[in-house]
Formats: C-alpha cells, sequence, structure tokens
C-alpha cells in the first residue's frame, strides 16, 4: 500500500484513494480497476464492489448502489442489470437479485429497460408481467389501463384492431349494427 517514485529516499507515500501497491519496493501505485475500489490510502489490494453495487471507472474510491429499475447479482459489477420485460424494481439501494423485479399489474405493460406503465388506449393485459400490451381485437375498444377490451354497443363498430377511446365510432347516418360489430349495415 505504500511506493516510492524517488531513489535513495528512505521512506514511502501511501498510496492515494483508489490506488493500490501490492509488492514491497513499488515506484508507483496502481489504479483499481472498474468493479472494484479502494476507499483508504495504503491499500495493498481494491475490494470488489458488493452485490447490489457497481461501478464502472478506474481508480474509483466507492461505489455505487443500483439505481431503480436495476440490480447486481454478483460482486464486482461494472454495471447493474434491467429487470426482465415486463417486471421493475421499485427501490434504489442493494437490489441485488432478480428476484425483486415486480411483475406490473394486470392493464400495464413494462418495456425492457422502462418502469410499467399503465396499457394505451386500444391495448389491454388480461395478466401480470406483460412487456407490451395487446391490442383489442375487432369489435371492441379500450381507454388506458385496460385489463380487458370493451365490446363496442349496438349502433357503433371498430374495423380495425386497436380501436381506442371509451366509445366506438358510431354507425354512419341511416346505418346500424349490433353490440360487437366490425361494420354497419
Amino acid at each position: 500500500g505504500k511506493f516510492s517514485d524517488l531513489e535513495g529516499i528512505s521512506f514511502c507515500s501511501d498510496c492515494p484513494l483508489g490506488k493500490f501497491s501490492d509488492h514491497e519496493n513499488s515506484t508507483t501505485c496502481s489504479a483499481c480497476r472498474p468493479g472494484t475500489f479502494a476507499d483508504q490510502t495504503s491499500a495493498a489490494t481494491c475490494a470488489s464492489c458488493s452485490k447490489g453495487k457497481y461501478n464502472n471507472e478506474t481508480g474509483s474510491t466507492a461505489c455505487s448502489f443500483c439505481p431503480e429499475g436495476k440490480f447486481a447479482a454478483s460482486e464486482g459489477m461494472l454495471q447493474c442489470t434491467f429487470c426482465a420485460a415486463g417486471s421493475w424494481i421499485y427501490q434504489e439501494g442493494i437490489n441485488d437479485s432478480p428476484t425483486l423485479c415486480i411483475n406490473c399489474s394486470r392493464g400495464q405493460q413494462g418495456e425492457y429497460g422502462f418502469a410499467c406503465s399503465d396499457c394505451p388506449p386500444g391495448t389491454y393485459a388480461p395478466v401480470e408481467g406483460l412487456g407490451a400490451c395487446w391490442l383489442c381485437p375487432r369489435g371492441k375498444h379500450s381507454p388506458n389501463g385496460m385489463t380487458h377490451c370493451l365490446e363496442c354497443t349496438a349502433d357503433t363498430y371498430a374495423d380495425q384492431e386497436g380501436t381506442e377511446g371509451w366509445f366506438c365510432p358510431q354507425c354512419p347516418y341511416g346505418k346500424f349494427s349490433e353490440a360487437g360489430a366490425t361494420s354497419c349495415s
């Protein structure tokens, strides 16, 4: 943990924070590699970042907690890993396991790398943990955040998948339809 870069000097200097020296008579200190750190002077080795923490810089003096939505399941991580699509970690801190990732609720989606959010209009999520909501079939519609699609009422229709909103479009004047229609006649 010490070095001397001058010949003939009988004393050595401490390696600074973020650096180490692992042998005697060293003329330099080495920077800690990414995934490790030295938080004290005179370090003989660098310590690995613990689970749930990371660093991606050379010469680090500390590791950072994984942010919301990510985890570090091993020691010495250079970066944290996103939860799988359809799940998210809603905390910062020692996120050290993918089991901390919580499935998105019914009526929500969770694209990879993004927090869970309500299904957009015209889509639905009948089960937990979907990465993307499903399009409503023809003859049905939905506003946002739905777990199921709503059937078009009589005299309305949905001629394509993904019809958005609280109501299906009205049949043109003089035309009619039954509930769940994909066209008017």
